[in-house]
This record gives C-alpha cells, sequence and structure tokens, in this order.
C-alpha cells in the first residue's frame, strides 16, 4: 500500500506529556540538593499552561502536552509553594510586582484550573490520589523516595514493587508519572557535561530497570544543566538524545532558580 502523504496536513498526535515521556510511561527528573528540581519542573509547567492560552508570547524550552497537572508533594508548608509561584510570575513577565502583570485575576484562575496540587505524605492516601485521576494526564511525585516510604534505595524487590503499581496506573489512565529524585554524592563533584550520566542516580541499578526516562538537572560551577536519557528496558544502558544537553541560563550570581 502506497503512503497517503496528504496526512502529513492532518493535526499530528502527539503522546508525550513532557519532553520525551509518554503516556503510560514512568520517568525521573533528577538533581543534587537544592539545585532546584521542584522549582524548575513547577516553572515549566506555567511556562507552558500561560504560553498555550496565549498570555506569554515564547513557550518553554522543555516539549509538553497536556491539559491538566497533578503535583503530589509532602511540602506541607503552602507558603513555600504560593512563594515559588509568585516568583515564577514575576520572572516570566519579568516585573517586581505580580499586581502588574496583565490579566493576573485571569491567570491565577487558569493556574487553578490546571494544577491540581495535593500534599499528601501517607503512601495509601498517595495511591488513592493517583488511582482517582482528576482529569489530569501528566502526575508528578515529590520526591520518590518520601513518596514511595522506602526503607532503602538498592533493595531492588522493595522498588520494583512499589513503582509496578504507579505503572500499571500510568498505562490504566493513560497518564504521565514523572517521580522527582536526588543524585548520589559524586554528582557534587561533576566538572563537565560528559561526566552526567544516569548512574548518577541514587540508587541508579535498581531505578534504571524501572523506569523509561531520566532527565537530569546539574550544576557545573555556577550554571545549572538540562539533559534528556533514555533508558532501555530491562537494560541499565543509556540513549543520550544529541544536542539536548544545554545551559538554562540559571547561574548563582544571575538565577531564576532560589539557591
Amino acid at each position: 500500500m502506497l503512503y497517503d502523504f496528504s496526512n502529513i496536513k492532518t493535526k499530528p498526535n502527539f503522546h508525550f506529556i513532557f519532553d520525551r515521556l509518554h503516556r503510560g510511561n514512568i520517568g525521573i527528573l533528577a538533581g543534587i540538593g537544592a539545585v532546584g528540581k521542584s522549582y524548575f519542573i513547577l516553572e515549566q509547567i506555567i511556562n507552558y499552561i500561560l504560553f498555550k492560552k496565549g498570555h506569554l508570547p515564547n513557550s518553554s524550552s522543555i516539549n509538553m502536552n497536556f491539559n491538566k497537572v497533578k503535583i503530589i508533594t509532602t511540602e506541607d508548608e503552602v507558603n513555600i509553594i504560593t512563594n515559588r509561584i509568585q516568583n515564577i510570575l514575576i520572572v516570566l513577565f519579568k516585573t517586581n510586582d505580580i499586581n502588574k502583570i496583565k490579566d493576573i485575576d485571569k491567570i491565577i484562575d487558569l493556574l487553578q484550573k490546571s494544577i491540581i496540587l495535593v500534599i499528601s505524605e501517607n503512601l495509601h492516601e498517595t495511591k488513592k490520589e493517583v488511582e482517582k485521576n482528576d482529569g489530569e494526564e501528566f502526575l508528578i511525585l515529590d520526591t520518590l523516595s518520601v513518596i514511595l516510604k522506602l526503607k532503602s534505595e538498592i533493595d531492588n524487590a522493595e522498588i520494583s514493587s512499589k513503582i509496578e503499581t504507579f505503572k500499571e496506573i500510568a498505562i490504566k489512565n493513560s497518564i504521565s508519572i514523572l517521580f522527582i529524585h536526588h543524585l548520589n554524592q559524586s554528582a557534587m563533584s561533576i566538572k563537565s557535561k560528559d561526566e552526567i550520566t544516569a548512574d548518577k542516580l541514587r540508587g541508579a541499578t535498581t531505578l534504571l530497570n524501572n523506569v523509561r526516562y531520566v532527565s537530569l538537572l546539574v550544576k557545573i560551577k555556577e550554571s545549572i544543566f538540562y539533559k534528556s536519557v533514555k533508558v532501555n528496558n530491562g537494560k541499565r544502558t543509556e540513549i543520550e538524545f544529541e544536542n539536548d544537553f544545554w545551559n538554562l541560563g540559571f547561574s548563582e550570581k544571575k538565577t531564576r532558580i532560589p539557591f
């Protein structure tokens, strides 16, 4: 059968949700402590939502495709999250006064409808929250070890069992699940992009057998870098996407991420 090239003109059917994390898959966004993982993913989400609805002229640098996202976090300090969102809006709209942002009330209403924020430290409650699905296509769990209540990050049986539950939910609900996680101590001494590999994950030996995709957020000198890594199923080998390693332009001197 000849291929019908007229199909090219039809709207593409994107299956990815965040970068190359597809529906039904589990991924990890990892970085060293205080590098700004939670802030980074929240900024990317807000950037995408506001661009999609015409409130921003430029889109996020990372590919996204969703209407609603749910973030389950253990950070019980609501003020931390509120301040984080305020800071992101101030940076995105290049202002020192959030009340001077055009249509700020509409923006806040849009974020309220697009982002479901759940605070939970109970694994049973977290599973129930994940299973019920409130219309989200993208689910973020912050952080992996706390959310899963891991006794050990090198216990393959424990991690496999707990992550498998979330894999089943991701497939059943056709959503993407992203765990926020930490890099190991050796990542503290990274000096070049060549040293950034998925095996720098804390508990990498086990985790790389249980997830499909890894995003790495790493500090080198004064700059913050992002790198995409696809993990082969059942193997601890990785495929690094060429040209996907880029400097986010964040630094301790001129920063968008609060260190």
